[in-house]
């Protein structure tokens, strides 16, 4: 399959686009399966002036099977623990064997079900419990390599259940006082505490309502 990649600069933006990636929608409409570009843009590069919101409307997020968004999921956090990184939904694509715009739906659905979000004004995925893919204080070390960050103090606890039978290391700051703390944990064994009077707190409710929360 060709390849024939070009680097377009326009402003103080530039992509890397494929000039013969287009994803026909009939006779009459051509969209470029590409970042979005503006009119100006479309018509330096020789490009239809359609925009691939076009495409994306074909594409109903809610109506994704649940096998698929499975393992969509699971392809998700399986490069989120081998790598810390999660995969861009163009990546995924790929790894799914599907269209990337079907893949940037998956990727929302998932994102509006679970605890996770999208970085702000992108298709970037900022967090996906109990990892975090944008760093934060909460460092997640896999014995004695650290690669990954957690969403919060709490979701760090569960990072220890993808890792079965290793040591998994948290270090973060106190948020109070800012000294160092560290809690290390291999399953359901809780190794070490330091300090031990380390405690967690949050804000809001944790668990949902009083008479399920001991269910959670």
């Amino acid at each position: 399959m060709r390849c024939s990649c070009q680097s377009a600069r326009l402003g103080n933006s530039s992509w890397l686009v494929d000039r013969g990636n287009r994803l026909d929608l009939g006779k009459d409409a051509i969209v470029l399966v590409e970042p979005e570009l503006g009119l100006a843009a479309r018509l330096a590069l020789g490009r239809s002036p359609y925009s691939r919101d076009m495409a994306e409307d074909l594409i109903d997020p809610e109506q994704l099977p649940l096998d698929e968004l499975d393992g969509a999921y699971a392809a998700i956090m399986g490069e989120i623990v081998a790598t810390g990184v999660a995969p861009h939904y163009a990546e995924l694509a790929r790894t799914l064997g599907i269209e990337p715009l079907r893949a940037k739906a998956v990727v929302k659905r998932i994102i509006d079900v679970t605890p996770g979000w999208l970085h702000p004004d992108t298709d970037w995925i900022a967090s996906f419990p109990p990892f975090n893919n944008q760093p934060t204080q909460y460092r997640v070390s896999v014995d004695g390599e650290q690669r990954w960050f957690a969403q919060c103090g709490f979701e760090a606890l569960a990072c220890r259940w993808l890792f079965p039978g290793r040591t998994v290391t948290v270090d973060a700051p106190c948020l109070l006082g800012g000294e160092p703390l560290r809690i290390e944990m291999r399953d359901e064994e809780i190794l070490s505490v330091d300090p031990p009077t380390m405690v967690g707190y949050t804000r809001s409710m944790v668990g949902g309502d009083a008479a399920s929360r001991p269910f959670r």
